[in-house]
């Protein structure tokens, strides 16, 4: 279980017991390599930015530490009425020197609470209903469940697998537990009689568009053709997100960079030329 999981379990034996292992492997196949795909295009979109970002962190902790501290003493010496700008700049050196270590540290245990937190369900269920509110990421994250779910159930229906069953394993490959308790909330309605497009609407966190396709391939009986359209529109909506929201990030960090740099630099040429003028 910890190489296969159930969704691949279920493909092999739903292939196995309709006769068509061989069928059931190519569309197992299929779904691994655009899975693979997907994670890949996002591990490469958000390199840049996280190294960015690591770099700013390091660049701002050398300013703070050691390029501040040096011009502190020459104001000091100098006794002159510092602006506000240089004052608030030295108060966030001090500050980084004496408890940056203390900062750090949180943000460790933090990530680490984060973690831990991720193995029991219901912090988990909140930390992932909280990410599908956040904007831009919440609507690309359930994009990217949507669409896994889709390829996965369309597989599964289209190698003789009943539809509550498959949507039983076809939830288990979305790691969004938000999703996917709405999801098996739909397979046991279904188990019940109702439309699968009508009780994925109630549940609320589906995209409207994947409604519309789900209960046009109900109504036309052919569910899994209309999942893998569905499927296909997602993926490139997906990259499409993906390129605009690298596009926004990478000028915002800039920005917000250039705006703290300036204000480093401003703070201490204002601060010299007071001195000098008072020298005069």
């Amino acid at each position: 279980p910890d190489v296969f999981g159930s969704f691949s379990v279920a493909m092999v034996r739903a292939g196995e017991t309709g006769g068509s292992l061989d069928d059931a492997l190519g569309h197992l196949a299929v779904y691994q390599e655009r899975a693979e795909q997907i994670q890949s295009s996002v591990r490469t979109a958000l390199t840049y930015p996280i190294i960015l970002v690591f770099a700013t962190l390091i660049s701002l902790i050398i300013l703070m530490t050691l390029v501040v501290p040096q011009f502190e003493h020459l104001f000091r010496e100098s006794a002159v009425d510092l602006p506000l700008s240089t004052q608030i700049l030295l108060w966030v050196s001090g500050f980084v020197q004496d408890y940056g270590w203390v900062v750090a540290l949180g943000l460790l245990v933090g990530w680490l609470y984060l973690r831990m937190s991720q193995r029991n369900p219901d912090a988990r269920a909140v930390w992932d209903r909280a990410r599908l509110r956040l904007p831009v990421i919440g609507a690309l994250v359930t994009r990217i469940e949507v669409e896994r779910f889709a390829r996965s159930l369309a597989a599964l229906l289209s190698n003789g697998v009943s539809l509550p069953m498959a949507l039983e394993f076809a939830g288990g490959t979305v790691r969004n537990s938000a999703i996917a308790a709405a999801i098996a909330e739909a397979a046991g309605n279904v188990k019940h009689g109702e439309r699968l497009a009508d009780t994925l609407a109630a549940v609320g966190v589906i995209p409207p568009l994947a409604i519309q396709l789900i209960r046009v391939g109900e109504e036309a009986g052919n569910l899994g053709v209309m999942l893998l359209k569905l499927a296909d529109i997602l993926a490139v909506e997906i990259e499409s997100a993906m390129k605009r929201l690298v596009t926004l990030i990478e000028p915002s960090l800039i920005i917000v960079i250039g705006c703290f740099v300036a204000f480093v630099v401003i703070s201490l040429l204002t601060a010299i030329l007071e001195i000098n003028a008072l020298a005069i």
